[in-house]
């Protein structure tokens, strides 16, 4: 079936904890040329720092938002919500463009 619209909005991004910039290449793309929504995921998970590794994770939340294309170099900015929540932002560094939104619990 398809997926179900999450009926919680995602908190924003209070203060920024921990950055990381990355530059889009051809393994990052998808068929159609944007950037695979894993890739995405897997920028955000690395841009936490490695405390989170040692919880589980119980949920998490992602809103795509904007493409982003190979060459594009992004910027993934992890807040600590409190100790067990945190929210994720993905912008596009020459245009600020908001890319995805995530959210995460961890236990």
């Amino acid at each position: 079936g398809y997926l179900k619209e999450a009926k919680n909005r995602l908190e924003k991004i209070q203060n920024i904890d921990y950055t990381n910039k990355y530059k889009i290449n051809y393994s990052n793309l998808d068929w159609n040329g944007h950037v695979n929504n894993v890739f995405l995921a897997r920028c955000i998970l690395e841009s936490m720092p490695d405390i989170y590794f040692e919880k589980k994770m119980k949920t998490f939340s992602i809103h795509y938002k904007a493409e982003s294309l190979l060459h594009d170099k992004i910027r993934v900015d992890f807040s600590i919500l409190e100790e067990k929540r945190t929210a994720h932002l993905i912008t596009g560094m020459e245009d600020n463009k908001i890319i995805a939104m995530a959210n995460s619990v961890w236990a």
